[in-house]
């Protein structure tokens, strides 16, 4: 930092600006909870980049850039009933289950899947999930119907993260990993799909990447919990 400053000032007409300050309100690199940094710890994430973007825009007085813009969201914040449509118009369809929003948070009274059209398959998705005792549950992507989808979700019993493919109603595990999840614990699941690649988050820290082909053009995005237990809050996706 010291080395750059003094660069700066030694050409006359560039600009050092400072954004360590910043950085460690938001706790980069250290333990990165808004997901600012990428899986090396190194490289910045979108979200990163528009965080640095930002700071210097205000250090040079400029406007700053436009925000990452998300395609859909729900935070489910309205009033207790059923899941109607998202914050940003699309429909919500209740494949199979009952869900229903309670204390603005959205969840199901019998094991099932709920999605929209997202128009996103390479999609960047995530959401606020609180793990229910004896029950798994997450994110929806790329998926068609609830016969045919993608799935990652948290299942507290044995503390794993899990990644799911659905094809014609048969359902196969394509990846588990032990992470520490606990029943009654929120966490924040974010999954990206770019081409074949799909990585899952948790607490933005990289636990699964997979190699899948399968449901590549496929554009709903949606909440599962099986059987009943888990609540899911503030899902947003954007093109990934």
């Amino acid at each position: 930092r010291d080395a750059m400053a003094a660069v700066a000032a030694a050409h006359g007409k560039a600009v050092f600006i400072d954004v360590s300050a910043q950085a460690e309100t938001v706790l980069m690199p250290s333990t990165d909870s808004y997901d600012l940094l990428d899986t090396d710890h190194v490289h910045q994430t979108d979200a990163g980049h528009l965080f640095m973007a930002n700071r210097i825009a205000a250090g040079l007085r400029l406007s700053p850039p436009a925000p990452i813009p998300y395609t859909v969201k729900d935070t489910f914040g309205r009033v207790d009933g059923s899941l109607g449509t998202t914050e940003t118009g699309q429909t919500w369809t209740v494949h199979t289950g009952v869900a229903a929003i309670a204390s603005k948070r959205a969840g199901f009274t019998t094991a099932g899947t709920a999605t929209f059209e997202a128009s996103l398959a390479d999609v960047d998705v995530s959401a606020s999930v609180l793990a229910g005792s004896g029950s798994r549950g997450g994110v929806v992507f790329r998926a068609i119907d609830d016969a045919n989808r993608w799935y990652a979700s948290l299942e507290p019993t044995a503390g794993n993260v899990e990644l799911w493919a659905t094809q014609t109603g048969g359902t196969a595990n394509v990846a588990t990993v032990a992470s520490g999840i606990v029943a009654g614990g929120v966490y924040t699941l974010r999954v990206v799909a770019v081409g074949s690649a799909i990585r899952v988050y948790v607490n933005g820290v990289s636990r699964i990447t997979a190699t899948n082909t399968l449901f590549q053009t496929a554009t709903r995005v949606g909440i599962r919990s099986s059987p009943i237990g888990c609540t899911i809050a503030n899902l947003s996706a954007r093109p990934a």
